[in-house]
């Protein structure tokens, strides 16, 4: 959740502020909050997306309650318990209504493609147009997180061969994976998803 809350901080400022630097960012963040009555400095900022967000390990700076409750305000809400129940309010409308904001798959549009993120792969596998990379955390059901997690550890272990991977500014890193890369990890469950098996559709 954590992690969640400072690619949120990240994203709102970068909007904002028409930067992608992480230090700019923690200034404007530091400067907000000043006037807020809220002290988090630039330096703090930049550790916590560090550690949280890009998982230097090398960065001990655990972000404290008062910290969290800080950059739940910059974001508009009352504290982080205000921020935590309408996460939960979420979770459980997304659980009695999964998936109810995604569309079906076209599959004549997903046939000239032949590389995906990993996050659009996992949506796929379960016939779902993926959305935008900053849209689908809140998007993804259980099933669908889990392929996710799925596929990433499946790449970790030399089963599915990631074609890129790279770092992409607030969001942490992203890797791509191509059609025939996915055909092999399937047919290496014993799993036919539609978006790869025509013959399943």
């Amino acid at each position: 959740m954590i992690e969640k809350i400072l690619k949120l901080v990240f994203d709102k400022t970068r909007q904002e502020i028409n930067s992608t630097n992480k230090y700019v960012i923690g200034e404007q963040v530091s400067y907000v909050l000043r006037n807020l009555n809220k002290a988090i400095s630039a330096k703090t900022f930049v550790r916590h997306y560090d550690k949280y967000v890009l998982g230097k390990t090398n960065f001990n700076s655990i972000a404290s309650r008062s910290s969290l409750d800080s950059y739940c305000i910059y974001l508009g809400y009352e504290s982080y318990n205000d921020f935590l129940k309408e996460e939960r309010q979420k979770q459980l409308k997304k659980e009695t209504e999964p998936n109810a904001t995604l569309k079906k798959v076209d599959y004549t549009k997903e046939d000239t493609h032949h590389e995906w993120m990993v996050y659009e792969a996992a949506l796929l596998w379960y016939d779902l147009i993926p959305p935008d990379v900053e849209k689908h955390f809140d998007l993804m059901d259980r099933d669908v997180k889990k392929k996710k997690d799925e596929l990433h550890e499946a790449i970790n272990k030399g089963l599915l061969e990631a074609k890129l991977e790279y770092h992409i500014l607030g969001q942490g890193y992203t890797r791509y994976v191509t059609r025939n890369a996915l055909l092999k990890y399937a047919n290496l469950l014993g799993e036919k998803p539609k978006f790869l098996f025509e013959e399943e559709r």
